[in-house]
C-alpha cells in the first residue's frame, strides 16, 4: 500500500498563484474492541472495531499558499497552539514522501472541536483525520492543476467516497493518530487485520455500515463529562506500557477472539 501512495504523490511543481482554503470535519470513535499496543510504522497488536460518535467532532480548516518553503502555523479555538500545531508539523515532515508538495507551501491550519480535547474522547482521531482529509483534497486540487507530472498507477484503491478516496485518507490518518484510521468512515469500522473479516488490513479501516443488521442502526451513545482536564496518562504514554508487559499476548488473544464474536453478533444481530 505505500508504494501505491508513494506513486500517487503530486511531485510537480506548484504553480505560481495557488491558494485556497479547504475544510473538513471528521467525527471522533469509540472502540468496542479497543486496540492497545503497537508495533512497526502505527501498526496495531490486535485489530479493534469502533462505533462512530457523530456529534463528537472536530472542524479543520486549512489556508494553503504557494511559497518557497514549507511554513506552517496552527490555531485551536481562535488561538495560536503551538504544542499542538507540533504533532501535526512532525507528522506532515515525517511523511513528507507522500507529501512532497507541502515543501513549497505555506499551511495555516485552524481547528475547533465540539467537545473537550484530551479528557478521554479521541479527539487526535477526529482531529488528525479531519487535518489529513483536507491535505489530502489540497493534493487533488494540485493534480487537477498538473499537465502530468504525476505519477499515476493503473488503478486507484476503493472505496471512494466523495472528492478523495476514503482509503487513503484512513491509511494517512493512521500514520498521524492510530484511531484516526477509523474516524473517516460513518457508522461502524474496523481496524487490523483478522480472518474474521475478508479485506480487513492493519494500514487501513473498512466500513462496515453494509455489515450492521438493523438492530443496530438505531442505536445511540450518551457522554457524560465528568471532567473536562487533561488526563494523567496519555494514549501513546498507555500504548508504551505495553511493551514488555507480562500479559500482553493473552489480551492480544482475547481481543482478537472478541473480534470474531463481535462480528458475528453485528451482521446476524444475535447479542
Amino acid at each position: 500500500m505505500e508504494k501505491i501512495w508513494l506513486n500517487e504523490a503530486f511531485k510537480g511543481e506548484v504553480p505560481s498563484g495557488f491558494l485556497g482554503k479547504v475544510g473538513w470535519a471528521s467525527p471522533s470513535n469509540i472502540a468496542l474492541v479497543k486496540y492497545w499496543g503497537k508495533r512497526g510504522k502505527q501498526l496495531p497488536q490486535n485489530p479493534s472495531i469502533s462505533f462512530t460518535l457523530s456529534e463528537c467532532r472536530t472542524e479543520t480548516f486549512i489556508e494553503y499558499e504557494k511559497a518557497n518553503r514549507f511554513g506552517f502555523s496552527f490555531f485551536f479555538e481562535g488561538k495560536e497552539n503551538p504544542a499542538f500545531g507540533a504533532k501535526i508539523e512532525k507528522f506532515l515532515l515525517d511523511n513528507q514522501a507522500f507529501f512532497p508538495f507541502i515543501n513549497q507551501l505555506h499551511l495555516k491550519v485552524e481547528s475547533r472541536n465540539s467537545f473537550p480535547h484530551s479528557s478521554g474522547i479521541a479527539s487526535s482521531a477526529s482531529s488528525m483525520s479531519a487535518f489529513v482529509m483536507g491535505l489530502i483534497e489540497i493534493e487533488s486540487l494540485l493534480v487537477g492543476l498538473s499537465t502530468g507530472s504525476r505519477a499515476l498507477v493503473d488503478s486507484v484503491p476503493e472505496p471512494v467516497e466523495g472528492p478523495i478516496n476514503m482509503q487513503k485518507a484512513s491509511f494517512f490518518s493512521r500514520l498521524a493518530s492510530g484511531s484516526a484510521a477509523r474516524s473517516v468512515y460513518s457508522k461502524m469500522a474496523l481496524w487490523g487485520a483478522t480472518e474474521a473479516y475478508e479485506g480487513s488490513s492493519d494500514e487501513y479501516a473498512v466500513p462496515l455500515e453494509n455489515d450492521i443488521h438493523p438492530i443496530f442502526k438505531t442505536y445511540r451513545d450518551s457522554i457524560l463529562i465528568v471532567s473536562g482536564e487533561t488526563k494523567s496518562v496519555s494514549s501513546r504514554a498507555g500504548h508504551g506500557l505495553m511493551e514488555g508487559n507480562p500479559y500482553a499476548q493473552a489480551r492480544y488473544a482475547l481481543a482478537n477472539e472478541n473480534i470474531k464474536n463481535l462480528l458475528a453478533a453485528i451482521n446476524s444481530g444475535d447479542l
